[in-house]
């Protein structure tokens, strides 16, 4: 949804130049704040990923160690605090992918070849007891 990715980038401009200074200066309750603006957006991405809320908000919890125990190497230059979190996000959502079983090499992927066999297991399911016959 571009809206939350977007107003979330509105806040992110006004808070994130003295939110960033606070947070390198280690600042409790800027990671407070920080995680008040950004963790709605960041766990609706997440979520999007790994379709569970519950493993959603596990890997949440762990994006935000990694943020504020990376935050002295984020260069505003580079990218927006919220870009630059983003990422940290998908790498964390996708070493979870990653990690789920049959989803190792050499397994088929939930994003390629498993959709083809549940669209061909579909197809079987259509057929009735008799082999020349489709059902309606």
């Amino acid at each position: 949804m571009t809206t939350t990715s977007s107003t979330t980038e509105k806040k992110s401009s006004v808070l994130s130049e003295e939110l960033i200074n606070q947070l390198q200066l280690g600042n409790k309750e800027a990671f407070s704040e920080l995680y008040d603006v950004y963790s709605p957006a960041l766990l609706y991405s997440i979520n999007r990923m790994v379709k569970s809320l519950v493993n959603a908000e596990k890997i949440l919890q762990s994006v935000f160690e990694k943020i504020m125990m990376n935050i002295h190497t984020y260069s505003p230059g580079e990218a927006s605090l919220f870009t630059w979190m983003s990422l940290i996000a998908r790498d964390k959502a996708m070493d979870f992918i990653k990690e789920q079983p049959g989803t190792g090499p050499g397994q088929p992927s939930s994003f390629g070849e498993n959709k083809i066999a549940a669209f061909h297991l579909r197809e079987a399911d259509t057929v009735t007891a008799d082999p020349g016959r489709r059902a309606p």
